[in-house]
């Protein structure tokens, strides 16, 4: 092998190593809500599908799009560990999805064009609150009724 086939092996090499690095989320958009550091950080958060009837306080709006056919709990999950950083008990998420349009995609195996169908692409938009109660306030986990 010549000097020049080496070097391009080993780009190739590098690039598909790289790409399989690639993370399949996009970047978290934070809108914080009450001052950073007002609450401590929680490591129970509860997911809500509505806003509850308890009091609460809004800590920060978050959002997040998932690459397309992420599975939503991978980008939940996210969500959740961010809002417990900064002090919440509690999420309130909307999920939208869109179908990603098709692609062209070249299959080296038999040389030819494939056509590769959309896959889904989900954002989640959440509200990271704290839960105003006794058991909140004192740090205890607060359970599912």
């Amino acid at each position: 092998m010549t000097r020049r086939g080496l070097a391009l092996t080993v780009s190739a090499v590098l690039v598909a190593l790289l790409v399989g690095c690639a993370s399949p989320e996009t970047a978290m958009q934070i809108k914080l809500l009450a001052p950073a550091g007002s609450y401590p950080a929680q490591s129970l958060v509860q997911v809500l599908t509505a806003a509850p009837d308890k009091n609460y306080v809004k800590i920060a709006s978050l959002s997040m799009t998932g690459a397309p056919g992420a599975p939503a709990v991978q980008i939940i999950d996210a969500l959740q560990k961010k809002a417990g950083d900064l002090g919440a008990n509690a999420l309130i998420v909307q999920q939208h999805a869109q179908a990603a349009s098709s692609q062209l995609q070249f299959n080296p195996v038999g040389g030819q064009y494939q056509t590769q169908p959309g896959l889904v692409v989900i954002r989640i938009d959440a509200l990271a609150i704290r839960l105003q109660d006794k058991s909140a306030d004192s740090g205890a986990p607060i359970l599912p009724r």
